[in-house]
C-alpha cells in the first residue's frame, strides 16, 4: 500500500511540475510568440512561419531588422516588416511589403515616392524591439501599383488589427 501511495504522489508531483514549467510560446504582448497578425477587409490572416534577418538597404541607412511572415511556409501571401535597429513607437518602421499571390502592396514610411499614392498610410507601433524580440501594432490602408506607371492602382486593402510578436 506504501508503495502505491508513493507512486501516485510522485506522479502527480510529476504533472504539477510540469505544467507549471514555463512555454517558451508564451505571448510578448498578448498573442503568440512567432506570428504576426492582421485583419484585411474583414478577413483574419496568421502568419505563423516568421523568419528574422537583417535589412541594410532600407530607407534610412544602416542596420534594420527585417521579419519576414509565411503561413505555414507557402509564398502565396507573405508579408515582410523592416524595423529601424532598436526603435520603438512611431518612428520605428522603414517600410512594410504585402504579397497576396503575387500582387505586391508596399508602404515605405520615409521614401513616400515609393508609395502608390498619398492613400497610402499605415499607422504602426513597435512596443519591443531589441534585436531579438519584436512586437507591435499596425493598420490602415496600402496599395499595389504597376512600377512603372505608379497612378495606375492594381488594387488597395485595409489592414485592421495587425500584430507581431516575434522571438529569436
Amino acid at each position: 500500500m506504501k508503495k502505491v501511495l508513493f507512486k501516485t504522489i510522485l506522479l502527480l508531483s510529476i504533472v504539477c511540475f510540469s505544467s507549471c514549467s514555463s512555454n517558451e510560446e508564451e505571448a510578448l504582448d498578448g498573442g503568440t510568440i512567432n506570428e504576426i497578425k492582421m485583419t484585411i477587409d474583414g478577413k483574419n490572416i496568421v502568419f505563423n512561419k516568421v523568419a528574422i534577418g537583417i535589412d541594410d538597404y532600407h530607407a534610412y541607412g544602416g542596420d534594420a531588422s527585417k521579419l519576414t511572415g509565411t503561413i505555414n511556409g507557402s509564398t502565396d501571401k507573405v508579408i515582410t516588416i523592416v524595423l529601424l535597429k532598436n526603435k520603438v513607437g512611431s518612428g520605428s518602421l522603414a517600410e512594410v511589403t504585402y504579397i497576396d499571390n503575387g500582387k505586391e502592396y508596399r508602404f515605405n514610411e520615409v521614401l513616400s515616392f515609393l508609395n502608390c499614392s498619398d492613400n497610402t498610410k499605415l499607422t504602426f507601433i513597435t512596443s519591443k524591439n531589441d534585436g531579438t524580440s519584436f512586437s507591435g501594432n499596425f493598420s490602415g490602408k496600402i496599395e499595389s501599383c504597376e512600377k512603372s506607371n505608379k497612378s495606375n492602382i492594381l488594387g488597395t486593402i485595409n489592414i485592421t488589427k495587425g500584430s507581431f510578436s516575434v522571438k529569436k
